[in-house]
Order: C-alpha cells, then structure tokens, then sequence
C-alpha cells in the first residue's frame, strides 16, 4: 500500500492523475500513518530542493529526483509517456528504499491533491499545517471561489481547482484543471500562480481566463486587464512570455505550437453568461463544449461529422435550439438515448 501511495504522488506531479487515482489517493491519505510518511518526506524534499531552482521546472524536478534514486539504484531512469500510462502499479519492482526517495521528492506536489478533508500539508510560516480544498464542478455546474487574499475564481463546468485556506510564503500558489476566470486581488510583493496542465500563469493583480482541459488539446490564456506571465513546465523560468490586456496566448499540447494573438471577448468569456460564440468552429471542439454546459455525451455515426466548420451565437438557447441549428446546417439527424445524443449524417470533408 505504501508503494501505491508513492506511486499515485509521482503520476500528481507530472499531471496524469486520473479523477479516479485522485480520489484514492485522498482516501489514502487519511490514515494517520500515512499522513505521518508523508510528513517526513516533505521535510526531507525540502531540505534536498532548497538550492535548485526547482520549484516550477517540471524537468528539474524529475532530475533531481532521479539524482536521488540512483543513490540507491545505479542507472535508473523515469519511465517514457507510453510507459508509464501503460505500466500496471502492480509491476512496479522498485525496493522500499527506492520510493522513499520518490516519496521524499514528490511530496510537496501530492498534498495538493486534497479535498476538504484535513490531510497531509505543508507548513506555513508559523510551522502549523496549511489547510488545503479542492472545489469541482460536475457537467452542467458552474462555480464560484472566494479566495483568503480577497480574490475570486469563477468555475466554469467540469472543472477542479484545488487551493490553501491561506497563502504563506512568498507566492500564492493553486491549481486548475478545466475552466476558470480569474479576478486576482493586487499583492506586489507576492506573485499569484496557476499550474494547468503544461504551463504556469503568473500575475500580480488582474483579470483573466484560463482553459485548460486535460481531454483537450488547446490551452488558452486570455488577458481581460492588466499583465500576465506564461511560462511552459518543460522550460526554464526565462522562457516567460508577457501578455497585456486584449490578447490569449494559446498552446496547441498536440503539436507543441505556441501563439499569442488578440480574442473576442464573447467568446471566450460568454460561458459565464450561457453565451456561446462559435466561428469557423469545427464541431470536434464545439461537442465538448455543449457536453459540458447541458451533461451529455455525443455520439457520432460519422466520424466526418466532426470536421464540419460551425459559425453562431447561441444566447441561453437551450439544447434542443442549438441541435436544430447545427441539424439544419448539416443536414444531421439527431437522437435522444437518456444523456446520449446519437448524430447522424454525411459530415464534412476536410
């Protein structure tokens, strides 16, 4: 069980924690003795980390790890992504001495996988231990965050940002994965700082939107008002680029293309409203969407259905509405299976 634990830390910190393995690893976590192995870890990742730079270099974290490992296991190396999302926990043959050394890297990372429930956390600057939550959306749910600084978070649906009760230290540090828009309260002495998925956002005080849904390939970055800060987990910290109001910075996770480029407001931020602004849209990233806001699945007879190129605004229209729209445009017929919807039609070629 220990292993486990060890294990399901590791796969949090380079963000391929399924909901599944999250929810076992909080339930995990609330065993005394577990909360203890984890405390001791973090201590010693702490003092093992203070002088790398590590804290936001995904890369630098895994290597300082894998430092630590072959102490005790000459030449070994972390799984490939095939790998790992294919390798079964009970393969795993590493010794006890091997996931300590995992653990004792990973731990700081795996306390924010907690739920309301009080868990393993690291400690403020009091000493006492910080209190961390975890807020999601289900399909359908929207939500809204006050934060200890006086900021607010607006969840869009399907979404989960996990936070501390309060921010110590030197940063105020969370996590998303999903949708959000961000009203951050100025600090200038402390940076607020996002991870989700494959990048870090940075700002001081402003507005902003975030997407960044672990199904999908686009994340997106969108500036309302004031500066903000991007940076890739897989560079270093002087790979910051610097966005201004008016403009999204968009990272295409399939092919690794960046792009910062100026956005409409509508539609971006129409979901916060029931507004959805659709140009040019293809259909494979319009379905998420309505899948999303209404809780249900599509299902395509065709798969070409999914390159058919949608233009319109939809303004609290309900299912049914937008289904006629995009069935007129398409000639698609549609059907109605509990929260299935069967789609039916010649599609559209590239």
């Amino acid at each position: 069980m220990a292993e486990k634990i060890d294990i399901l830390s590791s796969k949090y910190f380079i963000d391929e924690l399924e909901k599944v393995e999250s929810e076992e690893l909080t339930e995990l976590l609330n065993n005394p003795e577990y909360k203890e192995r984890f405390e001791w870890f973090r201590n010693n990742w702490e003092n093992d980390q203070a002088d790398t730079g590590c804290k936001f270099d995904m890369n630098c974290r895994k290597d300082l790890t894998a430092e630590m490992i072959r102490k005790v296991e000459p030449g070994f190396e972390f799984p490939g992504p095939e790998q790992s999302k294919s390798a079964s926990l009970s393969t795993v043959k590493l010794n006890s001495r091997i996931w300590i050394g995992i653990a004792a890297s990973f731990a700081i990372i795996a306390a924010l996988a907690i739920t309301l429930n009080t868990l393993m956390k690291p400690t403020g600057e009091s000493g006492t231990a910080l209190q961390y939550s975890e807020i999601s959306t289900e399909l359908g749910q929207l939500s809204d965050v006050s934060l200890p600084d006086g900021s607010k978070v607006f969840l869009n649906a399907s979404s989960r940002f996990i936070r501390p009760a309060e921010f110590s230290g030197n940063d105020r540090v969370v996590q998303l994965s999903g949708e959000a828009y961000f009203e951050i309260a100025p600090d200038s002495d402390r940076p607020f700082i996002i991870h989700s998925n494959q990048i870090l956002t940075q700002v001081l005080g402003t507005r902003f939107n975030v997407k960044a849904y672990s199904e999908e390939d686009i994340i997106s970055v969108s500036v309302v008002e004031g500066i903000v800060r991007i940076s890739r987990k897989n560079t270093n910290l002087e790979a910051w680029i610097e966005i201004g109001a008016g403009q999204e910075y968009v990272l295409d996770q399939s092919t690794q293309a960046e792009e910062v480029r100026a956005f409409s407001k509508d539609k971006v931020l129409g979901w916060r409203e029931g507004k959805f602004v659709f140009e040019s849209s293809p259909l494979r990233r319009v379905l998420p969407i309505l899948s999303r806001k209404f809780d249900v699945e599509f299902v395509l007879e065709n798969e070409n259905l999914n390159q058919c190129l949608l233009t319109a605004v939809f303004d609290n229209e309900n299912l049914e509405t937008i289904l006629d729209v995009i069935s007129f445009a398409y000639d698609i017929d549609y059907d109605f299976s509990g929260r299935k919807i069967i789609l039916k039609g010649p599609g559209c070629l590239k």
